[in-house]
C-alpha cells in the first residue's frame, strides 16, 4: 500500500531525522498520519511568529510512538534527483501517478519533463526496498522517497492500542475492546484514553466515560461539559460537544 511521497534536499537523512524520530510540527508525514489515526492537533502561535504544532492529547509522547511504530513497520523507496528544484517538481507527477494515501492535494508539474519524469518514476519502483537500518547505508542527496504499508493506519492503531487496562486482573484481555466493562469491574475508570468505539451500543454518555475521571482539570476549553474534566480528544471535541453535536449526549439523562 502506497502510504506517503515526499521530496528532501537530503533524503536519506529527512526520513531517519524527521519522520522516524521527529514529531508534528516537524514532519509533515507525521502529522498527516497523526490525523487518520484520529488524534486532534492543537496549533498556536508562538513570540516569534512561527505556529507550534502539537497532538492535543493527555500524553502526546504516547501518540508520537504510536506514529513511530506505524513508520517503523513500513518501507522505504526512494530516487536521487539531480537537484532539489527537479524533485520539488517531481514528487507531484509522482503523487499524481501514484495517489498515496496521504497526499491528498495535486499541484502542476512541468510537463516538458514528462519523460524524465517517467525515466525516474520506473527507476524509483523498481528499486528495492529499504527498512531503517538499510536507509543508513544508502547513499542520498535532493530526491523523492515513497512510505509503503501493509497495514491500513486506522487497523495499526486499534490493534496497538497504548493502554488496554490499568488493572487487566480483574478484566479477562477479551474483554479489553469493551471499554464499558471499566466502569463496572471494581477497578475504577480505565486509563486508557483511546474513544470506545461502542458507546452507541453500551448506552454511554461519551465515546470517553469510560476514562475521564482519569483526566486532569486543565483550562476552560478543554473542559467536559459533563465530566469538569478535560476531554481527551481536546478542546476542538469539546467546542463540538458544547455546540450539541452528536459525539455525546450533552445532558445527562435524569
Amino acid at each position: 500500500m502506497i502510504i506517503y511521497v515526499g521530496d528532501a534536499r537530503d533524503v536519506i537523512r529527512r526520513i531517519l531525522s524527521n519522520h522516524y524520530t521527529g514529531n508534528v510540527e516537524a514532519s509533515a508525514l507525521r502529522r498527516a498520519i497523526a490525523e487518520e489515526m484520529g488524534y486532534p492537533l492543537r496549533r498556536t502561535k508562538r513570540k516569534s511568529g512561527s505556529i507550534r504544532v502539537r497532538i492535543d492529547l493527555p500524553f502526546p509522547r504516547e501518540q508520537e510512538k504510536m506514529i513511530s511504530e506505524y513508520i517503523l513497520n513500513g518501507e522505504w523507496k526512494y530516487v536521487i534527483c539531480e537537484s532539489y528544484s527537479e524533485a520539488h517538481d517531481f514528487q507531484w507527477y509522482v503523487i499524481e501517478q501514484l495517489k498515496p494515501l496521504l497526499n491528498r492535494k495535486l499541484k502542476s508539474w512541468s510537463p516538458q519533463r514528462t519523460r524524465k519524469y517517467e525515466y525516474l518514476l520506473t527507476k524509483l519502483l523498481k528499486s528495492r526496498s529499504l527498512s531503517r537500518s538499510n536507509l543508513k547505508k544508502m547513499q542520498s542527496g535532493p530526491g523523492v522517497y515513497v512510505l509503503f504499508h501493509k497495514q491500513k493506519i486506522v487497523d495499526f492503531r486499534n490493534e496497538h492500542r497504548i493502554f488496554e487496562c490499568n488493572r487487566p486482573e480483574n478484566v479477562s484481555p477479551e474483554d479489553w475492546p469493551d471499554c464499558r466493562i471499566c466502569l463496572y469491574a471494581k477497578c475504577g475508570y480505565s486509563k486508557c484514553f483511546e474513544p470506545n468505539p461502542r458507546w452507541k451500543e453500551q448506552n454511554g454518555i461519551c465515546k470517553h466515560e469510560h476514562c475521564i475521571e482519569n483526566m486532569p482539570f486543565t483550562h476552560k476549553e478543554a473542559s467536559c461539559p459533563i465530566f469538569g474534566h478535560d476531554c481527551p480528544s481536546g478542546t476542538s471535541q469539546v467546542t463540538k460537544c458544547k455546540s450539541g453535536l452528536s459525539f455525546c449526549k450533552v445532558k445527562r439523562n435524569e
